[in-house]
């Protein structure tokens, strides 16, 4: 196995902590959305060419990346406003050390590929636990 498969291996487990959100959800547009945003996800970084990272079925790279923004935009959009009356301290927190994250492994993919799996997959497991958490308060 080489370090692409790797690192696409461990990008993709970093989506699991969504699945709590989902199982613990009564809402079944709740669990569908979060299954599909996290299919999505999960496909675009197993064709994943953006970061030099040779993904299986490379040819559908740029379709699964721009599904994983659209579907990421509407979810944005539709639960933003929802639950901005209810984001906590430590949301913000959890959102802000995700997203320096995401952004400090953008800057680091092209010379650092270890440092990049790792920064992505701090982004992941913040961003989809906070989505396993949105899905929930939505629903009660």
């Amino acid at each position: 196995m080489n370090l692409d498969n790797i690192i696409i291996s461990v990008l993709i487990l970093t989506h699991t902590p969504v699945l709590n959100g989902i199982y613990h959800t009564q809402s079944t547009i709740m669990r569908l959305y979060a299954s599909i945003i996290t299919v999505i996800s999960c496909l675009m970084h197993a064709t994943e060419r953006k970061h030099g990272i040779n993904g299986k079925f490379s040819k559908y790279s740029k379709v699964f990346l721009l599904l994983d923004r659209i579907s990421s935009i509407c979810g944005i959009l539709y639960f933003l406003p929802k639950i901005f009356t209810s984001i906590t301290v430590e949301f913000m927190i959890l959102f802000t050390v995700g997203f320096i994250a995401l952004v400090l492994g953008e800057h680091l993919y092209k010379s650092q590929k270890i440092a990049y799996m790792f920064a992505h997959s701090v982004w992941h497991l913040c961003v989809f636990y906070l989505l396993g958490e949105v899905i929930q308060m939505i629903s009660l």
